[in-house]
């Protein structure tokens, strides 16, 4: 079932953009700091049939825009 919604989410989610590279990823993010001053942190892992991927970015938007690009970078 988990395998499924994260191919899901390349086949037609947030994270389309690792269509053909990746087989099914999910991304994350986490909001920490002072009330008013929050900042994200951005995460993405993501898998094929020959590798198993996680991207942090510690400061960033969200996985789909933030960590995805580096995957897309490292595969390509």
């Amino acid at each position: 079932m988990l395998q499924t919604m994260m191919k899901a989410t390349v086949d037609s989610g947030t994270d389309k953009s690792l269509k053909g590279v990746m087989t099914g990823a999910k991304t994350g993010t986490a909001q920490w700091g002072k009330a008013g001053a929050l900042q994200t942190h951005a995460w993405m892992i993501a898998y094929n049939d020959k590798y198993a991927v996680a991207s942090f970015v510690e400061v960033g938007d969200s996985g789909g825009s933030t960590a995805a690009p580096l995957i897309l970078q490292l595969f390509r």
